[in-house]
């Protein structure tokens, strides 16, 4: 059973609502927040959300995580940790790299070798050679509602080698305002394309020919220190 499977399961089980979780943690967090992590492809909580959880679904974080990847890394090494297992070098990692450098990207070429980013961020997902590291800024992909959200602080992986559909998020560069990047989701409207923020206290931004796109979301590590 996947993580968020079990996440699910294990609250309904305690007969918790996702609201009464959310008030569990210090600040508390959305209802919203709490479903990302029971959606398929969701968010996944930090390790130490995971024990406040574990405790008040009377179960531990190994039984949680049975299966599942957990982002304890350790230092120095690719060795990642799922329950108290140590496991060998199978995720993938890509650079953590500024938004300037998202600015910067070339198609044409790898901008991003892995001696320039902040520092690796590992991932679970297959991603192609040119794939990288964001860490969101601001709450513009802060979803007041259901479904997906990108909090602030939390780090994405983009791959600029994955097709980006109507619906995907994306990472865009502006070169007519002075290489100004931005993450959003793609949407069309009478055969126009935007992007749209998920946060709707904030306007759609038009494309046009000075829009280059730089990347496709692929997953979100709240956990990426």
């Amino acid at each position: 059973m996947a993580l968020w499977k079990r996440l699910k399961a294990a609250r309904e089980k305690a007969g918790l609502s996702q609201e009464a979780v959310g008030k569990l943690f210090e600040p508390p967090i959305t209802r919203a927040a709490v479903a990302q992590w029971e959606q398929e492809n969701g968010t996944q909580p930090e390790i130490s959300k995971l024990t406040t959880l574990a405790r008040a679904y009377g179960t531990t974080t190994d039984q949680l995580l049975d299966g599942a990847v957990k982002f304890s890394i350790r230092q120095n090494s690719s060795e990642y940790i799922v329950g108290n297992t140590v496991r060998g070098p199978e995720l993938s990692t890509v650079p953590l790299i500024s938004w300037v450098q998202a600015g910067r990207f070339e198609p044409a070429s790898d901008p991003y070798p892995l001696d320039q980013g902040e520092k690796l961020i590992y991932t679970s997902k297959k991603v192609g050679a040119r794939a990288y590291a964001l860490k969101i800024r601001g709450d513009s992909m802060e979803n007041p509602g259901s479904g997906r959200t990108f909090p602030d602080g939390c780090i994405i992986i983009v791959d600029p080698d994955k097709a980006a559909d109507v619906g995907s998020f994306v990472v865009v560069r502006f070169d007519d305002s002075g290489g100004e990047v931005t993450f959003k989701q793609l949407v069309e409207d009478a055969g126009k394309r935007y992007l749209k923020p998920l946060n709707p206290r904030y306007p759609m931004i038009p494309i046009g020919d000075n829009a280059m796109l730089c990347g496709t979301w692929v997953q979100t590590i709240i956990d990426g220190n």
